[in-house]
């Protein structure tokens, strides 16, 4: 595999910066339909419930907003908040006021409310979380939690407003759950939210064991972009290290029909614009995503700039830009590349996944568990993968 000359970091971290997204007035309206697990149906304004855990240290603010920073904790905090879709919602865009504008949950997705519930420091500092997860997981009818986590560059309120843009936008029939890290949330940091995204694989991976015991869900689903499928990849790899460890975690809950009951802890991986090194990936995670997952899904397009100026900076092919020529067919059966590439029309080609209708639509019918052929025949996407050809 061909390795690329690199540049200077400074003046790849520089270029980094085009992260706005472009062209959101041609979107489809969507307007705001809350499903009974996904949020307050009835509320006014509409909103959707995220749940929340995070290794962010937290600031002590009392304000709605502002209460993690990007620095580290060893304490995984667990929380809730409510996220309201404005009427006037446009699929695939988080609506935010201008310079002069007055935030308005009619015409915004605002970050209503934010409350802790618990932390890691006690043997049961998780129960208050877990018991009101299992409670709004109940309200849904497959019995669906799906958690995601989100890139570098990534401040927390904002990953809150992402999570719920879509859940909503997916149409999720199920539980929206951030697991955020310590992303510095500035464009100038990649270096340090990479060193972040390693410390945090080990309380990621037991924040999968606890859903999995204890959530009461039937599908499990996670959801990693860019930066933050390193999270994934690495959690699910320890992750299935520690359920091995305990001698199988199947059955643990005590519950019939849950994630503990099925020889896949974990129903739907996605991988979304992945910012991996493809031969590490293929080396070291394809084995424990095959074991821990039915099926995992990885998003790529080959006009993602902002990997683009990864690869520049690390030397080697990104996930989200290729294809895995080194796995086997027989595993491809449950490893699907989707080319994204002409769907992808953001500015800098990074976002698509959850701003580009097309993919959006794709993506739903992923977390319902479509295999590709199925999803070809609706013409709802456009599939060139190699094992296809």
């Amino acid at each position: 595999m061909r390795r690329a000359r690199a540049r200077r970091a400074g003046t790849i971290l520089v270029v980094a910066g085009l992260c706005a997204l472009a062209g959101c007035e041609g979107l489809p309206r969507l307007a705001p339909n809350i499903l009974p697990a996904m949020g307050t149906p009835d509320g006014h304004p509409p909103a959707v419930r995220v749940f929340f855990a995070t290794d962010r240290a937290p600031t002590g603010a009392t304000a709605i907003g502002g209460r993690f920073s990007g620095g580290r904790s060893r304490t995984v905090t667990y929380g809730e908040a409510l996220v309201s879709i404005p009427a006037d919602h446009r699929c695939g865009r988080i609506e935010r006021p201008g310079l002069l504008e007055v935030e308005s949950p009619a015409r915004h997705v605002k970050l209503m409310d934010v409350k802790v519930v618990g932390n890691s420091r006690s043997d049961d500092g998780a129960d208050a979380f877990i018991e009101a997860l299992q409670a709004q997981v109940a309200r849904s009818s497959r019995r669906e939690v799906l958690v995601f986590v989100h890139g570098y560059a990534s401040p927390f309120d904002d990953m809150l407003r992402r999570t719920a843009q879509l859940a909503h936008d997916l149409q999720f029939d199920g539980v929206p759950v951030l697991y955020s890290w310590p992303s510095e949330g500035l464009l100038l940091s990649y270096l340090v939210d990479a060193s972040n995204s390693e410390w945090t694989v080990p309380y990621f991976a037991r924040f999968l064991d606890l859903l999995v015991r204890r959530s009461g869900a039937e599908h499990i689903h996670v959801i990693g972009h860019s930066m933050g499928t390193r999270v994934v990849s690495r959690g699910v790899r320890d992750y299935m290290a520690l359920r091995g460890g305990r001698g199988g975690l199947a059955g643990a809950s005590g519950r019939r029909g849950t994630a503990t009951d099925s020889p896949y802890p974990l129903d739907q991986v996605i991988l979304a614009a992945a910012d991996m090194d493809v031969d590490i990936f293929e080396r070291d995670y394809v084995p424990s995503l095959l074991e821990a997952a039915r099926r995992t899904t990885i998003y790529m397009s080959r006009k993602d700039k902002a990997l683009g100026i990864s690869l520049q900076l690390n030397g080697y092919d990104r996930l989200g830009r290729t294809d895995l020529p080194n796995v086997d067919l027989d595993d491809l059966k449950r490893i699907e590349v989707v080319d994204a590439t002409e769907y992808d029309n953001d500015l800098v080609g990074h976002y698509y996944y959850a701003s580009n209708p097309a993919v959006l639509a794709d993506l739903r019918r992923v977390l319902r568990g479509e295999a590709p052929q199925e999803r070809e025949l609706q013409r709802e996407f456009i599939y060139r993968m190699r094992r296809h050809q």
